[in-house]
């Protein structure tokens, strides 16, 4: 079965899809592709119950797996808090402080120098972060929930994009947890625009590193590789911050400046204010092919179109 599996990877995808095919899931049991899934995250192995979920045998590559359509655990899960988790909140001046470090600018300015996201402005992170408060909890226990297959076509919901306490997913999804369910180092609840950290940490970790790890997940992993920046931008008063990353090579100031200039006329990228004053409104003007442009997107950002 592997063998021809395998072969099929030669085949154009078109020719796999909608085909009813069966794959061996990890007890060498063929079932549905729809229900099987490949997942090579060990602690999220750890936190589900294996008996409840099928995962392809490990014979079967993940390039083999993304031929015949086999998707990954983690984007067909949703983690959800285990009760109310208010009753245990610290209510401590921490929350405050992290609160307000999180919509700082110089941080916004920091995260865009940080990012692998050519896209990412200081506009844009202070927009997904600005919402936000932090909470510290006592205890933070969640739950994971597999979501209909048809969830996955659409990628609703999806754990790796961000938690989902909503009241559609509430009520949809089987619990795949662990017997004992888990204690988690930090939630991000969409629905409440609430990051949770959890005061119990082991060894090793401070409140800055697990904040730096729910910052990432806000901003859809564009900072993952550099998570210890993050930690010394979220730790380091606002005007140490450029300091504390200059150790690190990181320059905030050059490296925000070149990005901007590298991506200048690019389509998609936001006008530079030195060309601001350059901007005429003629909407009679026949425009030529691959002439430079400005247009107005959904938050009223000006940017670089090309014709």
């Amino acid at each position: 079965v592997v063998e021809t599996l395998t072969s099929m990877t030669d085949i154009a995808a078109r020719a796999v899809a909608g085909v009813a095919l069966l794959v061996p899931n990890e007890g060498g049991v063929l079932v549905s592709r729809e229900r099987c899934f490949l997942c090579s995250d060990r602690a999220l192995l750890l936190r589900i119950d294996r008996n409840l979920v099928h995962l392809v045998h490990s014979s079967l590559s993940q390039v083999v797996c993304a031929a015949v359509g086999i998707g990954q655990l983690r984007e067909v899960l949703q983690e959800r808090l285990e009760g109310d988790v208010e009753p245990f909140f610290c209510h401590s001046e921490q929350e405050d402080v992290l609160t307000k470090r999180i919509h700082a600018p110089q941080l916004a300015q920091a995260l865009v120098a940080i990012s692998n996201d050519d896209d990412l402005t200081p506009a844009t992170v202070a927009k997904k972060l600005g919402d936000f408060q932090i909470f510290i909890a006592r205890s933070l226990r969640t739950r994971l929930y597999l979501t209909h297959t048809s969830n996955r076509r659409c990628g609703a919901n999806k754990l790796a994009s961000g938690h989902d306490t909503s009241n559609v997913a509430q009520n949809t999804g089987m619990d795949v947890s662990a017997a004992d369910g888990a204690e988690v180092l930090y939630f991000v609840d969409l629905a409440k625009n609430r990051i949770v950290l959890s005061e119990a940490l082991p060894a090793g970790l401070d409140v800055s590193n697990v904040l730096a790890a729910a910052v990432n997940q806000v901003l859809g992993g564009s900072v993952a590789s550099e998570l210890l920046a993050v930690s010394v931008a979220l730790r380091a008063d606002s005007a140490d911050i450029q300091n504390g990353l200059a150790r690190l090579g990181i320059d905030v100031e050059k490296g925000s400046t070149d990005m901007a200039l590298a991506r200048r006329g690019q389509a998609g990228a936001a006008l530079l204010l030195l060309d601001q004053s350059r901007v005429a409104l003629q909407p009679q003007r026949q425009f030529a092919v691959g002439e430079v442009v400005v247009w107005t997107d959904r938050s009223a950002v000006l940017r670089y179109g090309v014709v």
